[in-house]
């Protein structure tokens, strides 16, 4: 197993390639996230968060005069949202299908409580109450409130979901690589 590690171009940095974000240029000048590190060309690693990705823009990108920067950087950035929250739904429906993605305040409840998920999928319109009540104190819980009850919804086929959990293994850790960098690009 080769790990690879490449020079971050803001910070002149070396890292681990799954810390970072890959974009492409194209040949017009225009910069293409690959979340998958699986496209050729000439490409820019920069760390997972906002700042970060405007100053990529700023310093590399070519600016028709269809497009400024700033309709470049938002275009951008909702591509890479677009495409990570795709990933996270492919792998929680992937964790349903297994049996290890499970829904219902009281088996997430009970599922939490029993040390069998460290991962809770709480819907940012859900009750806070609710949220309480739900969260054990006793266990370091890594709670994610990125997705609204509907889109939670959609992986259950239901109208709304507030809570979910992933059951630990190793789609859970998986999960939890994406949803960081998801919420280091949104923060």
């Amino acid at each position: 197993f080769l790990e690879l590690k490449r020079e971050v171009v803001l910070h002149k940095e070396t890292c681990e390639t799954e810390d970072r974000l890959k974009l492409i240029l194209t040949e017009n000048g225009e910069l293409i996230p690959d979340i998958y590190n699986k496209l050729p060309g000439k490409c820019y690693w920069v760390r997972f968060q906002k700042e970060d990705i405007e100053n990529i823009i700023e310093k590399k990108a070519c600016v028709s005069p269809t497009h400024s920067k700033a309709t470049m950087f938002q275009t951008l950035f909702l591509n890479i949202e677009k495409q990570f929250k795709k990933n996270i739904f492919l792998k929680l429906s992937l964790a349903r299908k297994s049996g290890n993605l499970i829904f219902g305040f009281e088996r997430v409840k009970m599922a939490l409580k029993s040390g069998d998920s460290d991962i809770l999928f709480h819907a940012n319109n859900g009750s806070p109450k609710e949220l309480k009540r739900i969260k054990p104190r006793s266990v370091k819980l890594i709670l994610v409130s990125l997705f609204s009850s509907s889109e939670l919804g959609k992986v259950f086929n239901r109208d709304n979901v507030a809570h979910s959990c992933v059951l630990k293994g190793g789609l859970a850790k998986s999960l939890i690589l994406d949803v960081k960098k998801l919420e280091g690009i949104q923060n």
